[in-house]
């Protein structure tokens, strides 16, 4: 449905000549791809609000989605699934991050986490495509965004600020570094 309503408004684009028709299929699928995702943002957002947690979620969200943005990982065949697996997966994120504490076992997990993002960079998935030179961009914005997220990290944890915001950033490093772990086994990537 979300690609049906994006087919429209791409037609409606061409019919005003906003747009080249030489780029139809590239505005489609750029439109879904904002559709989708702001479906799959608010429906994790009004979630977090039923779970009284809506500043775990927006924390957690913003550091995944800045990582996640570069070093890719991990995509399901259809908006469905992924839409699915995301609401689970967050929500069951969202609920257990109040009940874990920043213990060794939390960092250390973190750290490996971490460190398999920056060694990987970035997963290069089909739709990506990513030329040598892309990807050399690419994989250097990865390790400044986890760099990034582990200085916050090490400074949340120095000066004792809120633990459930550590935790969350920490999940979000440990998500996106098992769901790029899990895109190279099953080899969904461009050589």
């Amino acid at each position: 449905m979300v690609c049906r309503i994006s087919d429209y408004i791409v037609t409606r684009m061409l019919e005003l000549e906003v747009i080249d028709s030489d780029d139809r299929e590239y505005y489609i699928y750029k439109l879904c791809v904002m559709c989708e995702t702001a479906v799959t943002v608010f429906t994790l957002l009004v979630i977090s609000m039923i779970m009284r947690r809506p500043d775990v979620m927006i924390v957690f969200l913003l550091a995944y989605t800045a990582l996640r943005r570069y070093a890719g990982g991990l995509h399901l065949d259809s908006f469905p699934k992924c839409y699915f697996t995301s609401v689970i997966v967050f929500s069951g994120v969202i609920y257990i991050i109040p009940k874990l504490s920043p213990d060794i076992y939390l960092i250390s997990l973190t750290l490996l986490s971490a460190l398999v993002i920056a060694f990987i960079g970035t997963v290069n998935h089909p739709n990506l495509n990513l030329d040598p030179d892309e990807l050399k961009i690419t994989k250097r914005k990865t390790r400044i965004s986890v760099f990034a997220e582990c200085m916050t990290l090490t400074a949340l944890r120095i000066l004792g600020l809120c633990e459930t915001y550590l935790i969350s950033l920490a999940m979000a490093i440990i998500i996106c570094g098992f769901l790029m772990v899990a895109a190279k086994l099953i080899k969904q990537e461009v050589k």
